[in-house]
């Protein structure tokens, strides 16, 4: 799935995607098999045009909004303490786009 945020504190907005990856482990309490989040801010081709609409609606509705760029979104904010990352793994994506919903970034092996 894709989904997006915008900020309100500066005109920037990003498009990233999500997807659920369900582990082998069974959970005791639901007796469910576990999951994990996978969220990917590089896209693959063939989200890449979906992307491209999702960030002209956006800049249609939001005036003078644009895509943040990597280098200024992955910068890290040392011994900032952000609910959804450990300290010293804050970004300013983090903490300009609430994320507070948002698991830590998963590793796919």
């Amino acid at each position: 799935m894709l989904w997006f945020h915008v900020s309100f504190l500066v005109p920037y907005y990003i498009v990233f995607s999500s997807r659920m990856l369900l582990l082998d482990e069974i959970d005791p309490v639901f007796q469910t098999r576990k999951c994990t989040i996978d969220e990917r801010f590089d896209l693959q081709p063939e989200e890449q045009p979906y992307a491209d609409g999702l960030g002209q609606e956006i800049e249609a509705t939001f005036s003078g909004y644009a895509q943040m760029p990597r280098e200024i979104g992955d910068v890290i904010i040392p011994d900032l303490q952000h609910d959804a990352r450990q300290p010293g793994e804050a970004t300013i994506c983090d903490c300009l786009i609430e994320a507070n919903w948002m698991p830590p970034r998963a590793t796919v092996t």
